[in-house]
């Protein structure tokens, strides 16, 4: 009896240790292309403001001033938003799969101590350790 209650806790705890690698890798994953998609935007925005620059070099010959700051302020403004739209982006996925990982965790932990108690239970002289959970 004893024997099954083991092996029942080392497969769920096998099962739980497999669950946090995979959690971890796809959470890396997550991360690791978010950062990627930040640095891609970052690109395209500095592309777009050196062809803004660009257009804006050759509209001095035409237009007044004012013109041209109004192009450099729109510019600029939608690079700001472009860069706040990513942190927010970039800022909630971190934010989600730490606290995915946090509930997984304790949910692991959880199973651990059920596992433990249920060899407690099956088997009270023949306990492995004392757990305080």
């Amino acid at each position: 009896m004893f024997f099954i209650a083991f092996a029942i806790m080392v497969f769920a705890a096998t099962a739980v240790i497999s669950a946090m690698f995979m959690f971890f890798a796809a959470t890396m994953r997550l991360i690791v292309l978010t950062v990627f998609f930040a640095a891609a935007l970052w690109l395209v925005v500095i592309v777009v403001f050196l062809a803004a620059a660009v257009v804006v070099v050759i509209l001095v010959g035409f237009f007044a001033t004012a013109v041209v700051v109004v192009i450099l302020v729109v510019f600029f403004a939608a690079t700001v938003v472009g860069v706040v739209f990513v942190g927010f982006f970039a800022t909630t996925v971190v934010t989600v799969a730490f606290a995915l990982l946090f509930v997984l965790s304790c949910h692991c932990a959880s199973l651990l101590s059920l596992a433990i108690t249920t060899i407690h239970t099956v088997c009270p002289e023949k306990c492995l350790y004392d757990s305080p959970l």
